[in-house]
């Protein structure tokens, strides 16, 4: 029985520095019915140049900067495959991935994810991070994005509930799977299948916009019917808060991040002081800064 095609979508700008590390690792799968399209988002580095050397490979689309949501949702448009996937410009697929994914897939799936290790701009493994059990709760009241690098979903449910947000340049990612909870059931694959890097420029450090910080908040308050079905309203409210408070403390708007802080305890009460909280959300002033001094101690 021929094996069902699978679309992988990369959406680059700017990353001549590591996506031919990221093309590579797609074109080495030993899975054999890959669409692999890769949307270049107004690139003004070397990355059309890069791309260039894999047009026989690869379908290549460019277009004007519209941001990574945009781009993936180009992607997906034109995708032919029956299972999709996404794989950021700068992370990488590990040998077997493709083909342990589709392995996992059943009638009622919508979503596989695996495990995923955390890598440093050379390709060195930080650590594996093993993600969770899927749980209704851990999404909609801890907010918890469960699924991360190596994700994948069947194309109906894509169908059914849509692309990416392009309003949402931060949280687009956990958005969408509030959306496609509804598809169907949502599987993890243990052991790490892709590569997650981190780096000077990943959204995990770098400095962000106020309105990005506040992403969150704002995507709680739209899914606020749901989330209240599915459990108290006021602990993701607050959780939000407490992330957007992380956001602007690690971009270094110490003022706006108290506030969003002082929101979660009105919400929460001594709960937000808790240790757990106050190590949450004040790591993000020092995240960056601390991520800074170790390329400088490695270099």
């Amino acid at each position: 029985m021929a094996r069902p095609l699978v679309t992988i979508v990369t959406p680059v700008f700017n990353q001549g520095d590591f996506v031919s590390r990221t093309i590579e690792s797609v074109l080495n799968q030993d899975y054999d019915n890959i669409e692999y399209i890769i949307v270049d988002d107004g690139s003004t580095d070397d990355t059309a140049s890069i791309l260039e050397k894999y047009r026989k490979k690869a379908i290549i689309v460019r277009q004007e900067n519209c941001g990574q949501s945009a781009a993936l949702n180009r992607g997906w448009s034109i995708a032919q495959g029956h299972i999709l996937a996404y794989l950021s410009a700068d992370d990488i697929m590990y040998t077997g991935c493709v083909t342990n994914i589709v392995n996992a897939f059943e009638d009622d799936v919508s979503v596989v994810y695996p495990d995923y290790d955390l890598i440093d701009a050379d390709g060195d493994i930080i650590r594996v991070n093993v993600c969770e059990e899927f749980s209704r709760e851990r999404l909609f009241c801890d907010l918890v994005c469960i699924p991360g690098a190596g994700a994948f979903f069947t194309k109906d449910a894509y169908l059914a509930v849509g692309g990416w947000d392009t309003s949402l340049q931060h949280v687009p990612d956990f958005e969408f799977w509030l959306r496609i909870v509804s598809q169907g059931r949502f599987k993890h694959l243990p052991g790490p299948m892709a590569g997650f890097r981190v780096h000077s420029e990943s959204g995990s450090v770098k400095p962000i916009c106020a309105n990005r910080s506040d992403e969150i908040i704002h995507v709680v308050e739209k899914y606020r019917k749901i989330i209240e079905e599915v459990g108290a309203l006021n602990k993701p409210e607050a959780v939000a808060r407490l992330m957007a408070a992380r956001s602007h403390l690690q971009s270094g708007r110490y003022i706006t991040g108290l506030k969003r802080y002082s929101c979660a305890i009105r919400i929460l009460g001594l709960k937000a002081l808790g240790l757990g909280n106050l190590r949450f959300v004040f790591a993000g002033a020092v995240r960056r800064q601390l991520y800074l001094l170790k390329l400088v101690l490695k270099w």
